[in-house]
C-alpha cells in the first residue's frame, strides 16, 4: 500500500472543516503533535540540549539549597536520624508568632472562665439570698429578744429594789 500526500491550502481546509469546532481542535492537535514528533524530538534528543539542562537543573537545585539554607534552615544527617536546624530569625519569628497565639487564647480562656464564676456566684447568691435573708432575720429577732429580756429584767430589778 502507497502512502498517499494531501497538500491543501488554508482555504479548502476552511471548506473541508466547515466551521466544526471539534475537527479545527483535532486538526489542530494533530499539526502539533506531528510537528513535535518530527522537529522537536532531534533537539530534546541533541547532546548538547541535554548536557545544557542537566547543567542548568543542577545549578537551579543549588541555588534553590543555598535559598533554604540562608532563609529556612538546614537538614543534617540521614533518613530518620535527621535533624533540622533552623535559621536563628525564622525560629525565633515562629516562637514569637506562637507565643503571640498562644497568649491570645489564654487570655481568652481566662476571660470565659472569669464570666462563668461569676455567673455561677451570682446564680448561687440569688438562689440563696432567700435563705441568707432568713438567716439574717433570724439572728436579728435573737438578738433583738435577748436586748429587751435584759433590758426588762434590769428595768424590773430597778422597780422592784424601789419598793
Amino acid at each position: 500500500m502507497t502512502a498517499m500526500k494531501l497538500q491543501l491550502d488554508s482555504s479548502a481546509v476552511e471548506r473541508l472543516i466547515g466551521g466544526d469546532l471539534e475537527v479545527q481542535i483535532e486538526l489542530r492537535n494533530w499539526v502539533v503533535q506531528e510537528f513535535t514528533r518530527k522537529y522537536l524530538k532531534a533537539v530534546v534528543a541533541d547532546k548538547e540540549f541535554i548536557r545544557f539542562t542537566n547543567e542548568e537543573r543542577s545549578q537551579t537545585s543549588r541555588i534553590v539549597s543555598e535559598l533554604i539554607k540562608k532563609h529556612v534552615g538546614e537538614r543534617s544527617g540521614v533518613g530518620y536520624s535527621s535533624d533540622f536546624k533552623m535559621v536563628p530569625t525564622l525560629e525565633k519569628a515562629l516562637k514569637d508568632k506562637l507565643d503571640e497565639m498562644l497568649s491570645s487564647e489564654i487570655k481568652s480562656v481566662i476571660a470565659s472562665m472569669r464570666n462563668e464564676i461569676k455567673l455561677k456566684v451570682s446564680e448561687l447568691f440569688t438562689r440563696n439570698m432567700p435563705s441568707v435573708d432568713g438567716l439574717i432575720r433570724l439572728h436579728l429577732d435573737k438578738i433583738t429578744k435577748e436586748y429587751i429580756t435584759e433590758k426588762i429584767k434590769t428595768r424590773l430589778a430597778e422597780v422592784t429594789s424601789q419598793l
